[in-house]
């Protein structure tokens, strides 16, 4: 097991993962940078507790995957431009939230219970600058945004691909 590990500021590409956790707990990743990676650029197996943050991850065969995986926190990041966004299997009270996803298919929860979105707040900016935070931006999402607090007004839910929802969408500023 690897405990309490600190990584920020990586651009990882051409592999075939760029980050593997397996079995490491209360660890973070802060301000990566991972492209062309052939399976997952973050591949969490058995792995708790941790921090994705403030990353990008695009044009990779797959994202995010978690596997086994209970109480990370994946915010503030751009995934985009890969086949899948983030898998989530056997997983379990996972935080995505303030993320930006725009794949060929952004996300898939095979099973396990997670968090699309956190509470609605607007002291902060969101990732697409708009005033309150809440869930992430889908490129795909049809909402409307009727009064205008850069938050969607209907849960978004890939293809009834979530056990549950993102409650709270960020839309795109006009």
């Amino acid at each position: 097991d690897s405990l309490n590990i600190t990584l920020s500021n990586n651009e990882l590409y051409g592999n075939t993962n760029a980050y593997i956790l397996d079995n490491t707990n209360y660890s973070s990743i802060n301000n990566s940078q991972t492209y062309s990676n052939t399976n997952y650029s973050f591949n969490l197996i058995n792995s708790n507790d941790n921090i994705i943050a403030n990353s990008q991850t695009y044009s990779n065969t797959n994202g995010f995957n978690l596997t086994n995986s209970n109480n990370n926190n994946i915010t503030n990041s751009k995934i985009y431009n890969n086949n899948l966004g983030i898998n989530l299997s056997s997983s379990l009270d996972n935080n995505i939230y303030n993320n930006y996803f725009s794949n060929t298919q952004n996300a898939d929860e095979t099973s396990g219970s997670n968090y699309w979105n956190t509470t609605y707040n607007c002291s902060i900016t969101n990732i697409m600058g708009g005033n309150c935070t809440g869930g992430n931006f889908w490129h795909n999402y049809v909402g409307v945004d009727d009064n205008k607090d850069g938050i969607g007004e209907i849960p978004y839910n890939e293809s009834n691909n979530f056990t549950g929802a993102d409650y709270l969408p960020l839309v795109a500023l006009c």
